[in-house]
């Protein structure tokens, strides 16, 4: 302790940390207090952090020297402590608490042994969740901890985000329900690899309840072991237990799934997979819904926002005859009568690809937009894909203006607007509305002006009703705001001066 340049009399916050706990180390282990005490980070002044290391160290070696020996011969306990090491030597001491043998099932791995960064914190932390799902020093998950150990995930290089998430995610379930948390760690969906329908399956065990969920877990196909493909199915389940009570009894016993796979130029690699309730299937679809999102994606010019697509196809559900809907997460539903036949005819598919988009989704920007936009993107797709022009049937929305939906909305609220027989007029009215702007501005500036707006989306600043016109404007040649103008006073008809 002399030989510390800082230690004496008056001591900050952190130094008395480092100092006491170096005592104590020295009662506990003096060659592991040497160590730490020779470090060059310690030696010339103690920050909070490195103060926090010592501490983690003297609680690890005092239930276990040697792991405390070990960690402080790693490489990334030598060069500088960051607040995620000294955290990581934290959650080592409570899987040390609980587990000693699961130290030394990952001590070596290079995640671990080489450096330690925030993902690598974070699945540490993750996994002591999973070990005590309660956080009362029980430690009742230590036999799952065990078999996730022993996944080859767990002990590889972190890749995206889907690890973390799945130990989060179980670490909840066990908290809820320890009995189905065990019973389905290790199965075959977890073994290798982590995709979305992964942890859509964990959030499904965890928001089913009673009748539902004895339903699913009944089953002879997840009492003997999910695999990758029902992952996929049961990742949809709790959007149909309202919306679609016969879609969730079907998708029970749903083995039907057609699965593909494509690069597209922005997002790289995209997984596909196509769930029916039946088995009369269509081998045009596939191609379709990928060259489709392709396409989308072109458009938007952002990348396609989800790295998997899960499309069902059953009633979609919910107040009004839909074609499709898309319910957010990873998956969308289509009708079986959009199905069965002419894929090039059927512009839901398409529709339903924009709705992950970040100016299409949810109720961000207004209906006109979002539902008008993904039928004019549906629309561009089919005529690039097969040359087909479409158009709307008759004129079920005449003199019905963008500005009149938009007061229905404010007047009566969102969810009324939606259930009422105006609602349909933001796809038909918004889609001329597009129309018209495109043909005024040009079909260069049209897509600027759109690409703009998607990124004010993602930026999370979602663009109203205002702003929208505003950044269409912006776009606008000056030789052609007087078109562009007299576009937006036919279709739309409201105020912007």
């Amino acid at each position: 302790m002399k030989n510390l340049s800082w230690y004496g009399q008056d001591l900050t916050g952190p130094e008395r940390d480092a100092a006491d706990a170096l005592n104590l180390l020295v009662e506990i282990d003096e060659t592991i207090a040497n160590r730490v005490a020779s470090r060059t980070w310690l030696v010339d002044g103690v920050t909070h952090d490195e103060a926090q290391a010592v501490v983690q160290v003297q609680r690890l070696a005092a239930i276990d020297s040697e792991a405390a020996s070990e960690i402080a011969v790693l490489p990334w306990f030598d060069d500088g402590i960051e607040e995620q090491e000294w955290r990581a030597v934290q959650h080592v001491y409570t899987v040390v608490k609980h587990g000693p043998l699961l130290f030394q099932a990952f001590k070596r791995r290079s995640w671990f042994h080489d450096d330690i960064s925030v993902a690598e914190e974070e699945r540490l932390g993750n996994f002591v969740k999973v070990i005590d799902p309660q956080g009362d020093g029980t430690g009742t998950g230590v036999s799952v901890a065990s078999k996730i150990v022993k996944l080859g995930w767990f002990n590889s290089e972190i890749v995206g985000t889907y690890d973390n998430q799945l130990l989060s995610e179980l670490s909840a379930l066990l908290a809820q329900n320890l009995a189905l948390g065990a019973r389905v760690a290790g199965m075959p969906f977890m073994a290798e690899s982590i995709e979305s329908h992964d942890i859509g399956l964990l959030r499904t065990l965890y928001e089913l309840r009673g009748e539902d969920l004895e339903s699913l877990t009944s089953q002879g196909w997840f009492e003997d072991g999910i695999d990758d493909d029902e992952a996929i199915v049961v990742t949809i389940l709790p959007s149909q237990v309202n919306r679609s009570p016969e879609n969730f009894r079907r998708l029970l016993n749903a083995n039907f799934i057609d699965k593909g796979s494509a690069v597209l130029s922005l997002a790289g690699e995209v997984n596909f997979a196509i769930v029916r309730l039946g088995s009369v299937g269509n081998g045009d679809v596939m191609p379709h819904l990928i060259n489709a999102a392709a396409k989308v994606e072109e458009f938007m010019g952002l990348p396609q926002p989800i790295d998997e697509v899960i499309l069902l196809i059953g009633a979609p559900g919910g107040e009004r005859e839909l074609s499709g809907v898309n319910l957010g997460g990873t998956f969308i539903v289509v009708r079986p009568e959009d199905y069965e036949c002419c894929v090039e005819n059927e512009t839901v598919f398409a529709h339903e690809l924009v709705h992950f988009y970040p100016a299409n989704r949810g109720r961000v920007t207004p209906p006109w937009f979002r539902e008008g936009g993904a039928d004019y993107i549906a629309f561009w797709v089919h005529q690039q894909l097969y040359n087909l022009s479409f158009s709307y049937v008759g004129d079920p929305c005449p003199a019905v203006s963008v500005q009149q939906l938009l007061d229905e909305e404010a007047a009566v609220g969102p969810a009324q607007h939606q259930a009422g027989p105006l609602f349909v007029c933001n796809y038909i009215t918004g889609q001329q509305l597009l129309k018209a702007v495109s043909e005024a501005m040009g079909t260069a500036a049209f897509r600027d002006a759109w690409q703009e707006i998607q990124r004010t989306a993602a930026a999370g600043l979602p663009p109203a009703d205002a702003k929208i016109y505003e950044i269409f404007r912006s776009h606008t040649p000056s030789s052609r705001l007087t078109l562009f103008e007299a576009a937006y006073a036919i279709w739309h008809t409201g105020d912007f001066d």
